[in-house]
């Protein structure tokens, strides 16, 4: 049985922050030192504004920078509550896909949670400024979502006006007939549209929709993302599903196949997703950054 923290204040002072939902979060009127994440995106992010050394529980996929090797790890999309408990945090942060059971569940442990995300790729230097605020790293904060955005507005001006390839970004084809792919109202289509592309399945009704394989064949694609390389998926196997070679990028032999590093770089809203725009708007267009 977990039992909740006592929830009477050890502190005089409480401050309120609203976080990347709009949800408003009470939180101690002190230095915040014992953290816990649960996304991925918010680690890299508290160990790029210098608040790394504060985390004393990740979530599984946290994997960067090398230091979350020695923290605790906590599960995936159900964390361990028990072990929550007893790092005594101060402070959880989770993602805009944190479920909201796990939330409500830690919340009502008397410990607060703070959502932080993106839904586009500038609004990562918001996640930044976010949590450099909630965890007193204000200045630092600053200075790494300012850069952040000049890296991110190099890139729209280098690809302003370029012809904009038909791509089809493959996120997961454990079903080979019905991958995975991107649709609107999430931050990887934006990616990679910023990136000087245009994403066939802009139109699709949710942001990672399932389609068939006539789907893409009808949309043509120019050039074909392979997201899911890192876990299995190969040129050679994208070729052989049945029509596709028809397919502009596949007849052409137009694929960018992503490895673990870019993969994580592209899938997560945090410090490291200019690195992931420039790659792909290089793939895409070189000639823009001769």
């Amino acid at each position: 049985m977990v039992v909740p923290r006592d929830p009477t204040p050890t502190v005089l002072t409480t401050t309120i922050v609203t976080d990347s939902v709009g949800r408003s979060v009470e939180l101690p009127g002190r230095r915040l030192e014992r953290i816990i994440s649960l996304a991925p995106s918010a680690t890299e992010i508290l160990f790029a504004i210098g608040a790394g050394n504060r985390l004393v529980g990740i979530d599984d996929f946290s994997n960067y920078p090398a230091e979350t090797a020695d923290i605790l790890k906590l599960g995936s999309f159900s964390p361990d509550l028990e072990q929550i408990v007893a790092l005594e945090p101060d402070l959880v942060v989770g993602s805009t896909i944190t479920s909201s059971e796990v939330i409500e569940q830690i919340e009502a442990l008397a410990i607060p949670v703070l959502i932080v995300g993106s839904l586009d790729v500038r609004g990562v230097s918001d996640s930044i400024l976010l949590l450099g605020t909630t965890v007193g790293e204000q200045k630092t904060a600053q200075s790494l979502a300012a850069e952040l955005l000049d890296r991110i507005e190099a890139v729209v001006a280098a690809v302003a006006g370029v012809e904009r390839p038909r791509t089809f970004y493959e996120v997961d084809a454990s079903d080979p007939t019905r991958p995975f792919t991107i649709g609107p109202g999430f931050f990887v289509d934006d990616l990679v549209t910023m990136a000087g592309a245009e994403n066939v399945f802009a139109d699709a009704d949710s942001p990672f929709p399932q389609v068939g394989l006539e789907a893409v064949i009808e949309r043509d694609p120019e050039i074909i993302i392979l997201a899911d390389a890192p876990f299995g998926t190969t040129v050679e196997s994208v070729k052989a599903r049945a029509g596709w070679e028809g397919i502009n990028a596949v007849a052409n032999d137009r694929f960018m196949v992503v490895s673990p590093e870019l993969s994580d770089q592209m899938s997560r809203p945090g410090p490291r997703i200019a690195n992931a725009l420039e790659a792909i708007a290089m793939f895409l267009h070189p000639e823009a950054f001769d």
